[in-house]
């Protein structure tokens, strides 16, 4: 579902004509982007009049990811800045040119002429937001003297540009359409001569073609001095991160990107993905990234291929499309890589005896020796044949050492490479300054009386070289480097067994080692069964056998089935296994199966014979002859009609019906693993394809040979039908590609206006000459308007008058993920930089997480100069911004050096995660100064890079933006955008309603796409894709679809009210692929304490089953036979999934799964309550037939989230719904947190009745529906308010009195009582406001606000005074007991006074904090209805610490007070004499006991609670901390019952009170 949704929006960007009026005409897209400057003197741009393409991924492939390649290229004029501009071809002189109306942006305002329709009526994008800037206000104007740009040329039919001054050879409906038909549709023709890179001095002896950018570190010298190759040793010890893999020449990219989408490698050299001839072969029509930006490797063809200059690459045998060599003097196949001219290159082979057959007469009318001295080099040159140690020599020869009378030709100088082999004595050529040379003659000629010919020469040679270029380098310069047998070259372990000689000796590929030490071996190198030996991957399906079993040329997905145990196939009748030895028996998929009903569900009528009389096939065939029952069909040998075969006769040894499918056995047998040779010659015992019926020699068979068909054809006739039932299908193992790159664009024609004649496809017959490359012509007036001239715009990858030469360049591809943020829109801006911060160029990309996840997008940074600046350094910088209604919000940036600055082509690969929140610019920890002109930035988040970077404003530049950029105008940016730079050329960003390089134009959504629709948000797409834009939906949680048209499949969750709630369900989702495996896709949802249902969406609609995963535990529903958009789980017991630990005993379920899955059809027949159960690697399911079907289901699979872990805080795990394109996340927090991201915590010693019972109350519920605890703490404590009112008020009355206050015992308890009434009251109020807000009845922030910060405060400054004050009368008592009659009342009333004064005062200080740091949270999940708001505390580690020791003295010191009083007041009393005179005094004082003992009893449970349990368990435990927060407020609500009650001075006072 993802994929077709993906694919549908993809395809909806194909380019379409727009609605025009009766006066203009529908537009084209025009940009002057790129504006640098060249040389002093010169003011011409390197590019201008650019008109975008959007190349559309026409090459569509069954995906394991859902990777979408997307490119939006610029076709320019691209000048060569080297000299003046060639004269154009001048197609028509002096013809009439077609005059155009122009307007004044005064006269267009008159007409009330809008910035929008001006883009429909192909103005240029300068000239609108100019005309909008002026409408804005932003843009004054003198009329008088107006210049060109603010002049608007009102085109006719067929020309566009600023002037009109442009028009193609043909008449089609847009420039995209134009290209898009030049390229694909096969009207894209090559000159004569190749497109060349000319920025490499290259010398190619007699070899007319060019350098082609790929042919450098191709792994083979195609300069003379090899500078092609001179620095690609960096390559090859380039090392990759772990989650990175290496290319095969060395470049890294994401792990992800491997074999992610096998038509768009993201490689340089293409090995990330398997080569695909076909793919290679489109490339002369392809302008994708795949063909332009690709280079060949050696093991694409079993002779090393050639670039044919366009990504085509081509083998010894094949041409290309380009005709590259063709058109040229390169050598003719079979030997196409020497450097010679075809008459010279054709002597030499045989004149040197590489070959024994000589052509030189037959081809060129003349000998080889006349050849040699007319037409070869008259100075050295070289020739070799690229074959082991032969790769680094050159054989130097001269004519001058023709032997006429032997007819052969020797070398003068045998030539190495100097960094191969170090050699005393040797000779230096100035044409080879690489190379050490020796004299052949000198050297060999003494041991060879005559020329041994080729073969031997070179024998002799390399064992010559063997031994001379002995190394003293004993190691490379890492690990993953070997070191060449006698040679210090040092190559990558990935080019060993890689099938290409790459060590002098050709050792490399005679290694036998499979000790790679490198992760993930299994990427680079495959290990045959039975050998020794690992090869390259490379290899793998290349034609040739590298094992000796042939096991590498089986197809990836055919030895996965070979290797693994599949379900599907186990039992089916057809040998898919290798055999396993399990206790010394051989044990394959058909082994021991007489558990096994052949004829199942999922073998019944699925066209193949799965039993061995075909009974599962009975009855399904649908042909016209229609067969009695237990009969099958039969093509009779005498009439090869269908006839019907009764079911006695299959399978009986005897051959009754041609190509026996009566005794299908014996082919399977016979070729168990090749499923189509299943056509069995008559009465013999081999067996052919089902096609190739003539390779039986027998007669009876012969009668079949005019019925020649293939079984992919449609319309078979019955017999064909039936033959092709032979076949053993493995359909769901096909890839199947799509080759939609001949998609016919419709339009509409009722969208065209009347008032222009219908434009079609069609090229006049005198523009057939091709002049660009891989350019686009087109007519171009001249300035004086007299002459249409014939000009090519260029795509990024050429320049020149005829974009013929090959530019530098950057090639970024780009996939963006995001950790949150699903329906938000941004905007990407890629920048390249030099060192200095000076921008060179720069492109954007709009990027939507809910849509754009799987694209990847391909792009173009171009340098500056031509060459590019080699004393420069260069990066690539990515920024992101948040697009908003009316503004951006910066969010991150990306750094990465271009490492190998010497490429052509720097290909740079990359996955970025939008990390959830904004980078703090000018951190404390980013230490760089930026001169107060930029922002220290930490770049590249969410990776273990910490890279420390200077983002200049506007007009500054260098490394810490320390240099004033010189020619630096003032931005020129609309209102309300973000400016990056301001030169070259203003760099802006655009909020949502705005768009243009200048953020000038306005947008409209949802003009041209319609109304969203069920809430969904109408955003718009790039503006340079086509006319109108491509606009989308960002669609609400509950649809999807381009216009949120379609619900989200709804599955309803019922738990059992004894079952204990999960903190997260997994809901797993099967789909039954007819022709692949099955898919599962994993969602969840977060379950809080109250749900008794919970409802779970999903974007699947066609899956099959679903299965519940909670507490470790499954639940399942029955299979799902119509497409419901409403489904119900049950999750009682009769439904839960049971391990086959539960099923057999424990011995059964330890031995081999092979062996034991044939036996996993039993518990569905003796359990008829049954319905799934599941072993380590399998979920099983019993149908409605008791068969058992069971599914790969890794248990342990989750999909964890991106980058910053969803912004989970204090070690929450964070999951997400998608691996690759989430549109939900949660968090599952540890036992001390809570919140949607976990960012609030129940640790420590404050304890409050939010994070207690917050999660029970039900969010916008009534009370009457929320939880018993919920309901039990409202009860509790109209419960506390009633008696801690009772209490409060009859001690207050109490204490009041004079006889009462005689002590200070008397004013300590009469505070206590007015702060017990306090602290009631605000509990009270506490519980209300938390209700209320849960409950969404109060959602006024500022009052919230205040009543957070005060009403905690409150509770924790009486809490602490109460138990001061307690503690005060515990230690006064004590006192009165130790100093009797010498306790002076009257001073112990002032002291009382001060010390409850002074407690206030501390009490209040020292909790200030609270208050501080207390705040309003509103938690609004995004994936959950459940918005709630948090009155939460957050303290700073410092300020932790001391809330800790603060609330450790505040609670533990009045504790030890009373229990000391206590103590005292006890030993005082036991002290004196006499158990009688003891009990009388304890009698006596025993109010002086019983006081603090009850107090320490009550503090008791909250200090074990406080010190033994460090967290709760907020949202499913909640009953140990809420009494442990109750039992904190009974010394307040017990003043009575502690101090009046026991005292009998009290009591009096009581009685008189009533009294």
């Amino acid at each position: 579902m993802f994929l077709e949704y993906f694919a549908y929006i993809a395809l909806s960007f194909v380019p379409f004509i727009i609605s025009q009026t009766p006066e203009f005409k529908s537009r084209i897209n025009m940009y002057n982007v790129y504006h640098q400057e060249l040389y002093e003197g010169d003011a011409r741009p390197l590019q201008y009049d650019c008109m975008y393409y959007d190349v559309i991924d026409t090459l569509l492939s069954t995906r394991q990811t859902y990777a979408w390649s997307n490119q939006l290229m610029t076709f320019c004029f691209r000048p060569d800045n080297r000299s003046f501009e060639k004269s154009a071809k001048i197609v028509h002189s002096h013809s009439p040119i077609v005059r155009h109306e122009t307007y004044t942006f005064l006269q267009l305002k008159e007409k009330s002429i809008s910035s929008s329709q001006l883009m429909e009526w192909s103005a240029s994008m300068d000239l609108i937001e100019n005309y909008q800037a002026y409408l804005d206000g932003d843009l004054n104007i003198d009329f008088n003297n107006s210049e060109q740009q603010y002049v608007f040329y009102n085109c006719t039919s067929l020309w566009f540009g600023p002037r009109c001054q442009y028009s193609f050879n043909s008449k089609t409906i847009s420039t995209e359409y134009h290209i898009y038909v030049e390229y694909t549709m096969g009207f894209h023709y090559y000159p004569p001569i190749p497109s060349c890179y000319i920025h490499l001095e290259c010398n190619r002896d007699l070899m007319k073609v060019c350098l082609d950018w790929r042919e450098i570190c191709d792994e083979r010298e195609d300069c003379r001095d090899g500078e092609d190759e001179r620095e690609c040793v960096k390559l090859e010890e380039n090392l990759c991160n772990e989650n990175e893999f290496r290319c095969h020449n060395g470049q890294c990219i994401p792990i992800e990107f491997y074999r992610d989408d096998s038509m768009n490698p993201d490689c340089l050299d293409g090995t990330d993905e398997p080569f695909t001839i076909e793919n290679n072969r489109q490339c002369y029509q392809d302008a994708a990234f795949r063909c332009e930006e690709t280079a060949c490797y050696p093991q694409m063809y079993t002779l090393q291929p050639y670039s044919c200059g366009d990504g085509e690459c081509r083998p010894l045998s094949g041409g290309c499309w380009s005709h590259r060599y063709e058109n040229t003097n390169y050598p003719i196949p079979p030997f196409p890589w020497i450097g010679f001219n075809r008459s010279c290159f054709t002597a030499m082979t045989c004149l040197t005896h590489v070959s024994d057959i000589c052509f030189c007469e037959q081809l060129f009318g003349k000998s080889c020796m006349s050849i040699i001295q007319s037409d070869c080099p008259s100075d050295l040159f070289f020739f070799s044949m690229e074959t082991s140690l032969l790769k680094s020599l050159k054989y130097i020869y001269s004519k001058k050492k023709f032997d006429k009378q032997n007819n052969v030709i020797t070398p003068s100088y045998v030539c190495i490479q100097r960094v191969h082999c170090q050699l005393n004595n040797t000779i230096i050529l100035p044409n080879f300054p690489d190379y050490t040379c020796i004299d052949y003659d000198a050297e060999f000629g003494k041991y060879l009386l005559k020329y041994p010919g080729w073969d031997n020469m070179n024998t002799l040679i390399r064992n010559y070289f063997a031994e001379k270029c002995s190394s003293n380098k004993t190691q490379c310069a890492h690990s993953l480097l070997y070191l060449c047998s006698g040679s210090s070259k040092c190559i990558s372990i990935q080019r060993l067994r890689d099938g290409v000689e790459n060590c002098p000796l050709g050792d490399d590929e005679i290694v036998h080692t499979c000790s790679y030490n490198i992760s993930r071996t299994d990427l680079y190198s495959f290990k045959c069964t039975h050998e020794n030996i690992c090869w390259s991957t490379l290899l793998l399906n290349n034609g040739e056998q590298e094992c000796d079993n042939g096991e590498d040329e089986i197809d990836s997905r055919q030895r996965y089935i070979r290797d693994n145990i599949r379900f599907k196939y186990i039992c089916d009748g057809i040998l898919d296994m290798l055999p396993i030895n399990i206790d010394g028996k051989n044990m394959t998929d058909e082994t021991d199966c007489e558990q096994w009903n052949c004829n199942n569900t999922e073998t019944h009528c699925n066209s193949v014979w799965n039993c061995p009389r075909g009974e599962d096939e009975l009855g399904c065939d649908d042909s016209e002859l229609k067969c009695p029952s237990w009969h099958h069909r039969c093509l009779s040998p005498k009439t090869t009609q269908l006839i019907c075969l009764p079911i006695e006769k299959i399978n009986d040894g005897i051959m009754d019906c041609l190509g026996g499918s009566d005794e299908r056995e014996l082919c399977r047998n016979i070729k168990p693993h090749e499923y189509n040779i299943r056509y069995r010659c008559w009465n013999e015992t081999y067996c052919v394809l089902i096609e190739n019926v003539i390779g039986c020699e027998t007669k009876t068979d012969n009668k079949l040979d005019k019925l020649n068909f293939d079984c992919r054809q449609q319309n078979l006739s019955s017999i064909q039908k039936h033959l092709c039932n032979l076949i053993d299908k493995r359909d769901y193992e096909r890839f199947e590609i799509s080759l939609v790159n001949k998609i016919d664009r419709q339009f509409n024609s009722s969208e065209i206006s009347s008032n222009h004649p219908s434009r079609i496809i069609r090229r006049d017959t005198e523009y057939f000459e091709q002049l660009c490359h891989r350019g686009i012509a087109v007519n171009v007036v001249s300035t004086n308007d007299t002459d249409i001239m014939l000009k090519c715009i260029c795509p990024p990858s050429t320049y020149g008058y005829q974009c013929e030469y090959q530019n530098q360049r950057v090639s970024l591809t780009v996939q963006a993920q995001s950790s949150s943020d699903w329906r938000d829109m941004f905007t990407f801006i890629f920048i390249l930089l030099t060192n200095d911060n000076e921008i060179e160029s720069y492109d954007h990309r709009y990027y939507s997480p809910s849509t754009d996840c799987a694209i990847k997008w391909n792009i173009y940074l171009l340098y500056s100069s031509r060459p590019k600046d080699s004393t420069k350094n260069y990066s690539v910088r990515i920024d992101v911004y948040k697009r908003q209604a009316t503004t951006v919000e910066y969010r991150a940036s990306w750094y990465y050096r271009v490492q190998f600055p010497f490429l052509p082509v720097y290909r740079l690969a990359v996955q970025i995660t939008i990390p959830s929140r904004a980078l703090v610019s000018n951190r404390v920890d980013c230490t760089l100064n930026c001169h107060d002109h930029g922002s220290c930035i930490i770049m590249n988040p969410n990776t273990n890079e910490n890279i420390m970077r200077c983002r200049c404003n506007p007009g500054w530049i260098g490394s810490q933006c320390q240099h004033r950029q010189e020619f630096a105008s003032n931005c020129s940016c609309a209102p309300g955008s973000t400016c990056i730079s301001s030169y070259p050329t203003s760099i802006c960003v655009c909020p949502l309603d705005r768009g243009g390089p200048r953020c000038y134009i306005k947008l409209d959504p949802c003009q041209n796409l319609g109304n969203c629709l069920n809430g969904g948000k109408c955003v718009p797409d790039d503006e340079r894709r086509n006319a109108l834009f491509v606009k989308r939906c960002v669609c609400p949680k509950d649809f999807w679809g381009v216009h949120c048209e379609f619900p989200l499949t709804k599955l309803i969750v019922g738990f059992h009210p004894a079952m204990v709630r999960p903190h997260l369900a997994l809901l797993h989702l099967i789909q039954d692929q007819q022709k692949s495996t099955h898919q599962r896709i994993t969602t969840f949802k977060k379950i809080f304490p109250y749900e008794t249902t919970t409802i779970i969406r999903t974007t699947v609609n066609d899956f099959h089953l679903a299965f519940i995963e909670f507490n470790y535990q499954y639940y399942s529903t029955h299979f799902r036979k119509e497409n419901n958009y409403e489904i119900q789980i049950n999750t009682q017991s009769e439904y839960r999934c049971l391990s086959i630990d539960e099923l057999f005993n424990s011995t059964f379920a330890k031995i081999h799964l092979l062996h034991r899955i044939k036996y996993y059809q039993i518990p569905c027949r003796i359990k008829p309550n049954l319905t799934c159960f599941y072993d380590e690697v399998h979920m099983c399911i019993c149908d409605e037939t008791r068969f058992a079907i069971c599914i790969l289901f890794e248990h342990n699979k989750t999909h964890l989230c991106q980058g910053d872990s969803g912004n989970c805080e204090n070690g929450g795990k964070c999951f997400q719904d998608h691996a690759q394109c989430p549109t939900k996340s949660a968090c599952l927090c540890s036992d001390c947190f809570y919140g949607s991201k976990c960012q609030f915590s129940s640790q420590g010693f404050s304890l409050s009745l939010d994070s207690i019972i917050g999660y029970q109350i039900r969010p916008e519920k009534d009370f009457q529906t929320q939880l018993f605890v919920v309901k039990f703490c409202v009860i509790l404590i109209s419960i506390i308010f009633i008696i801690g009112m009772i209490n409060g008020i009859l001690s207050l009355l109490i204490f009041k009195s004079s006889e009462a206050q005689k002590i200070g015992c008397g004013l300590y308890l009469f505070t206590a009582s007015l702060l017990s009434i306090l602290t009631i009251i605000t509990l009270s109020l506490k519980l209300t406001f938390l209700l209320l807000t849960q409950m969404t009845y109060i959602t006024n922030i500022t009052f919230l606000h205040i009543q957070c910060r005060i009403i905690d405060y409150i509770l924790r400054i009486c809490l602490s005074l109460v138990d001061w004050l307690s503690a005060c009368v515990a230690i006064e008592r004590a006192f009165i007991v130790f100093r009797k009659t010498k306790f002076h009342t009257k001073r112990s009333k002032q002291m009382a006074k001060r010390v409850i004064l002074f407690l206030f005062i501390a009490c209040a200080i020292s909790n200030v904090h609270e208050t501080i740091f207390r705040r309003i949270i509103i938690d609004d999940d995004e994936n959950e209805n459940d918005a709630r708001i948090w009155c939460v505390v957050s303290y700073p580690s410092s300020i932790q610490k001391y809330n800790t020791i603060i609330q450790i003295i505040h609670f533990l010191t009045p504790f030890i007070c009373n229990i000391i009083s206590a103590l005292i007041v006890l030993h005082k009393i036991t002290r004196q004499a006499g158990k009688e005179r003891i009990r009388k005094q304890l009698k006596q004082h025993k109010h002086l006991i019983i006081s603090p003992t009850i107090l320490v009893l009550l503090a008791s449970p909250r200090l074990i609670i406080s010190l033994v349990l460090d967290c709760m368990k907020l949202d499913r435990d909640p009953w140990i901390f809420l009494a442990g927060y109750f039992i904190s407020f009974t010394p307040s609500l017990l003043i009575f019952i502690v101090f009046i009650l026991p005292s009998t001075s009290y009591r009096n006072e009581w009685k008189k009170l009533y009294d």
